[in-house]
Order: structure tokens, then C-alpha cells, then sequence
């Protein structure tokens, strides 16, 4: 058994080392509403890098009552981890109450969602919270026997120290469950405030973050190897690049999967990230 966290742009981590020495891995929140980058995705998963920290998995808080919209969320979240080089397990999020009572239709959006994470060559699986899974999940369980399944379930609404262990008797009875989200009100050293705590069964399924050299083609700009951690513009600047105009960033970004480039500092870390890594390509 392991231990993890999930965290978002809802959470804070000051002493990134101090997780590590903590947990055993981390679940970022990848996308927002809007099909874009969490704000926070570019930052921890750079923190959670720089100390070793396994990101074994993705996760994506879904409103899709559609198997096209399915695809489409789908789609969003390989593009953005193509972007920043991860190959890692992919979390559907579903508990909106948009997708309460929608019937075998629910289990039509998985399926469609898990096909185009299929295609990317990725490990995917079901988040949802015990009563939603009993619900609405369960009564087709001959459809998603072959879905990993984390299921969420607190014991207690008191705070949990990462070291305390969850009461036995109340983790959740799912066959194919490989992961207890037992609180949402853990604490965790070098993370501010609470934070969901996790306990994973099954094999971690990527252990490491993949970041596969970039093609040696002038198909991409240079390395950056400058001190800025914050600006794009004095990113490209550094590695040559003469155009740091707003209209040539968009393109930049489109040339690199990142819809709908609105110049957001998550959008432009993205890009500053693949840049360090020599994997920014040339628009």
C-alpha cells in the first residue's frame, strides 16, 4: 500500500522536500472547466519533480453529459500532457450532480472517455465518491469491470496526519477499487492547510514522470538554460527568438497543442517549461 495526495490549484505546497519525505506519490488536477491547464498544474508538477516526488496520475473533474464532450475532455488532457512531456495514469473525476440519473448513458461517456485515453497509450481510471458509485456506477457494473476504480469515502470529518491511519472497517467495498480517498482534510508537512489523503492498493502504474528527449530537428527552438522561472517572453528572447509578440505567442502555443491561448501565466509556464526542456516547438 501507498500514500498519496491530490492536489489542485486549491493548494499550496511551500517545501515541496518536505512532501516528499512525507508520501509516496501525487494526483494532479491537469484541467479546468474550460479544457485549460489548472493553474497550478505547470508549478507542482515542477515542484514534485524537482525532489523525486512520483506524479503517478492526472485527474479531471468532468461535466460531460455527452459522449462527444467526453472525447473532447479527453482529448484536452492528452494535449496538455504532451505538452509537458508526462505519460501517466489518467483520472476521470465523476460526481457532478449534472451527471446524476443519466442512466447507462453515464457509463457510455466513460467508455467514450477512456477510448481516446486508450489511443494515447495510458492507464485510465474512474474517481467518484462511494454513494455516487453505488448509485449510478454499480447497477452496470457488468460494463466497467475492467475500469480501476478510486473510490472517496471519509470516516471522520476530523483532521487526519498523513501518519494516522483510516479506520479498516470503513473502507468502501468496491470490486475493482485500487485507491481510498479516505479524507479531504489531511495534513501533510511543506503542504498549507488540509489536503485529500490517499491510500493506493494496485501497483502504482507509472511510477515516474516519462520526459522524452526532444527531436533534434530545427523543428524546435534551443534549450533555454537562462535563471528565469516566470517569463516566457524572456525565455523565447533568450534562445533568439526576435518576434515575443502577443499574435506570435498564440501561435507558439497553438504549434504546441495549448488551445485557446489567452497569454494566462499557467499557459505561458506550460510553454517556459517546454522551452527549459528544448521541446518548445517553432511556430
Amino acid at each position: 500500500m501507498s500514500r498519496g495526495v491530490d492536489i489542485s490549484t486549491y493548494n499550496t505546497v511551500n517545501d515541496w522536500s518536505a512532501v516528499k519525505n512525507s508520501i509516496d506519490f501525487a494526483i494532479l488536477k491537469v484541467i479546468n472547466k474550460s479544457n485549460q491547464p489548472d493553474s497550478k498544474f505547470a508549478s507542482h508538477l515542477k515542484g514534485a519533480l524537482s525532489v523525486g516526488l512520483p506524479v503517478i496520475g492526472v485527474y479531471n473533474y468532468s461535466y460531460a453529459t455527452s459522449v462527444a464532450k467526453a472525447r473532447e475532455d479527453a482529448t484536452a488532457v492528452v494535449n496538455v500532457l504532451k505538452a509537458n512531456g508526462l505519460a501517466t495514469a489518467v483520472w476521470l473525476d465523476v460526481e457532478d450532480s449534472c451527471q446524476k440519473n443519466l442512466g447507462s448513458k453515464l457509463i457510455d461517456i466513460v467508455r467514450a472517455y477512456k477510448e481516446v485515453i486508450d489511443a494515447a497509450g495510458l492507464p485510465f481510471g474512474v474517481y467518484t465518491g462511494l454513494s455516487f458509485y453505488n448509485s449510478y456506477f454499480e447497477p452496470f457494473f457488468s460494463r466497467i469491470t475492467d475500469i480501476p476504480m478510486w473510490i472517496a469515502r471519509y470516516p471522520s470529518t476530523a483532521q487526519m496526519a498523513v501518519t494516522k491511519n483510516p479506520s479498516e472497517s470503513k473502507k468502501p467495498s468496491v470490486i475493482n477499487m485500487v485507491a481510498w480517498q479516505y479524507t479531504s482534510k489531511g495534513v501533510v508537512p511543506g503542504i498549507a492547510g488540509n489536503v485529500d489523503l490517499n491510500d493506493y492498493y494496485a501497483p502504482i502504474p507509472v511510477t515516474t514522470p516519462i520526459l522524452p528527449a526532444a527531436p533534434a530537428d530545427n523543428k524546435y527552438y534551443p534549450k533555454y538554460t537562462g535563471k528565469t522561472n516566470t517569463s516566457l517572453i524572456s525565455g523565447l528572447a533568450g534562445v533568439g527568438e526576435k518576434d515575443t509578440s502577443y499574435n506570435h505567442r498564440a501561435k507558439i502555443a497553438a504549434a504546441n497543442g495549448i488551445k485557446n491561448y489567452k497569454g494566462t501565466a499557467a499557459q505561458n509556464l506550460q510553454m517556459l517549461s517546454l522551452l527549459k526542456q528544448g521541446k518548445l516547438i517553432k511556430a
